[in-house]
């Protein structure tokens, strides 16, 4: 990730003035969501379309994404297993 991106330093900002502004209960079950979902998804698991369907997305994706990706774990696992395996590594480049 460029970490000198001027668009996600402007965003990044917005979100800690929103913070200091509204407080952090507002955000506190995102923050929950993703201590108990930490290191998933399991991208080694046995049965990936398992794994996939185990998460909850809560309001955190698009609500539709939640069950396309649900969809595609239950019968295209492998394929999106090498998906999100491409989107994890980050000696690549996002835009990959």
């Amino acid at each position: 990730m460029e970490k000198n991106n001027p668009a996600i330093l402007e965003i990044i900002a917005k979100y800690k003035q929103n913070l200091q502004t509204h407080g952090l209960q507002d955000e506190l079950y995102k923050w929950e969501l993703l201590a108990k979902y930490r290191g998933r998804p399991n991208v080694d698991a046995p049965d990936f379309g398992k794994e996939i369907a185990e998460l909850d997305f809560k309001n955190l994706t698009y609500g539709i994404a939640s069950a396309v990706l649900k969809r595609l774990a239950k019968q295209r696992p492998e394929p999106l297993r090498q998906a999100i395996k491409d989107l994890y590594d980050e000696s690549r480049p996002l835009n990959e």
